[in-house]
């Protein structure tokens, strides 16, 4: 197990320790707890496109797609042409995700660039799942 401090504890634990996927975030003391293997899925993202930046704002942002520790990716860009509320015509890449390829790290989560609650979130699935 590992503990680790600083200003940016996940990203730094990750450095340290990047074969180790899950972490239980204690906000209180600022600890994060790291024991989980990369090959155990612990948990499934999911785009919220009413928040997602090209969903909602039909402007590029690719911060989930770059931060995906898959080598295979599970979000995938994908370049589409659409009709802004006001009429323009603009191609933005969309991320989607490709379910069986994600284990549920949560760093898109944790880097997505959306105010307050990210735009793409890691759930849990329920037990026997």
């Amino acid at each position: 197990m590992v503990v680790v401090t600083e200003e940016d504890p996940v990203e730094a634990a990750f450095r340290l320790k990047p074969d180790v996927v899950g972490f239980s975030v204690y906000t209180g003391t600022q600890r994060y707890y790291l024991n989980v293997n990369r090959r155990q899925v612990i948990g499934l993202a999911y785009i919220d496109e009413g928040r997602c930046i090209p969903w909602a704002d039909y402007r590029d942002c690719i911060v989930c797609e770059e931060m995906c520790p898959v080598p295979d990716k599970a979000v995938k860009l994908e370049t589409v042409e659409v009709v802004t509320p006001d009429g323009e015509l603009v191609i933005v890449q969309r991320p989607q995700m490709v379910r069986e390829r994600c284990i549920g790290r949560g760093i898109c989560e944790y880097k997505c660039p959306v105010n307050g609650e990210a735009a793409i979130r890691v759930y849990v699935p329920p037990l026997g799942w």
